[in-house]
């Protein structure tokens, strides 16, 4: 299985402030940037994204932000991106730890403000449904495959990718499957794609 390649120096030159930030913050750039960085433009379009949702100051406290985002890959049952958005939410968000390790009592508990609890309920009231699960599947389906140790060839992944959808769109729902095929390509994603199709209106 190919491996994709190191980006070009002059690439990883064209994002080199953005990359030293967070490797101070982080201490590591996130996999999904090495890949991204062959692609400058696409890599600071994300991150100018990911700046003015997540980091610019509005109307929701930047705490707030990060907890709604490890709280939702909790109700969709991802501990994979809970514990990333956890860690985020401890060193970026600046939220205390104690408060982090109580997300899953956040409606009783007394570190959370009202407001807070609000937002938080109004998110995992939705009842969002894994469309995958909707569906009789194979075991061992997986979205995800390390690079490393032959994992895609020996099928030792993660199913970390989910199409949610609300109980009523869930109800049109007429399949849900996970590509493999994409991952067995040159130098591919370690991610796959993952398809819902619905009987819309």
């Amino acid at each position: 299985m190919a491996r994709i390649s190191p980006a070009a120096p002059e690439q990883f030159a064209q994002v080199a402030d953005t990359m030293e930030r967070w490797k101070s913050t982080k201490g590591y750039p996130p996999n999904s940037w090495l890949t991204m960085v062959r692609k400058p433009r696409v890599f600071r379009a994300y991150r100018e994204l990911h700046t003015a949702v997540m980091m610019d100051e509005g109307e929701v406290p930047g705490s707030l932000k990060f907890l709604v985002a490890c709280v939702v890959s909790m109700a969709a049952g991802d501990a994979y991106c809970a514990a990333h958005n956890a860690e985020n939410a401890a060193h970026i968000g600046k939220v205390p730890t104690g408060k982090v390790e109580a997300l899953a009592r956040f409606r009783e508990s007394p570190l959370f403000t009202p407001a807070e609890r609000a937002a938080l309920a109004a998110l995992t009231d939705l009842e969002l449904r894994d469309t995958f699960r909707l569906f009789a599947q194979p075991e061992k389906i997986f979205s995800w495959w390390d690079y490393r140790a032959g994992a895609f060839r020996r099928n030792q992944g993660l199913r970390i990718d989910l199409m949610l959808a609300s109980a009523t769109l869930s109800q049109t729902c007429l399949s849900a499957r996970i590509d493999k095929e994409p991952r067995g390509w040159e130098r591919p994603s370690d991610h796959v794609p993952v398809v819902a199709e619905f009987a819309l209106p």
